[in-house]
């Protein structure tokens, strides 16, 4: 199987590839087709049949590309969130992304277009990150921290990435809190650690 193939078949590939490779391939076209089309278009020049995973990432890339949505809507933010993470998702459920998922996402979506976060997308994080239990919020999510009253600001401004190990003081606010976001840290680092290179080598279609 070649570098072009994987690419349909493979997760952990960032939205990004997609984008370079499909515009390399046929220009500006990919952007407006039908998915049925689009698909058929992939087949053809690289006898390659993307999975489910793949073609919900590809269509949130896309969807990133020519619309707001991604800054500015909260279900579509949930769903692209969960495809650029390999997840299935049901449009119409709330999962409730997780921190990680969410950091991820911004991290590989936001280059494709910039943007400012709605206060609808703002409210979503807050939702989730409230359900995860965090108080400081990682850098790419910051933008939807919430102002905390002096008594937790004041731990909020203590806490930073760090490994609590085995022996975390469970009692210890910024301990636990320091923790949470090292393990976000680990599973992004995980996550763009897993494109492969090759993966932007031509097609020989």
């Amino acid at each position: 199987m070649g570098p072009n193939q994987i690419l349909f078949s493979s997760k952990g590939i960032w939205p990004g590839v997609y984008q370079a490779v499909l515009g390399r391939e046929f220009g500006p076209a990919w952007l407006t087709w039908e998915p049925e089309t689009l698909w058929a278009e992939i087949n053809r020049v690289w006898s390659a049949a993307p999975t489910g995973e793949v073609r919900s990432k590809i269509l949130a890339t896309r969807a990133c590309i020519v619309t707001d949505l991604f800054y500015t809507d909260a279900p579509a933010f949930e769903n692209m969130v969960l495809a650029v993470n390999d997840l299935q998702y049901d449009p119409g459920e709330v999962q409730l992304a997780s921190p990680e998922e969410m950091v991820y996402a911004v991290r590989v979506m936001s280059p494709l277009k910039d943007g400012t976060f709605g206060r609808e997308v703002v409210g979503y994080v807050r939702t989730c990150c409230r359900k995860s239990g965090l108080l400081r919020y990682p850098d790419d999510l910051r933008f939807a921290e919430p102002e905390y009253p002096p008594d937790l600001a004041k731990y909020a401004a203590q806490i930073k990435a760090e490994d609590g190990g085995d022996n975390i003081d469970p009692t210890s606010i910024v301990g636990v809190q320091s923790d949470l976001l090292y393990r976000i840290n680990v599973y992004v680092a995980d996550k763009m650690a897993q494109m492969a290179v090759d993966a932007l080598q031509p097609s020989t279609a």
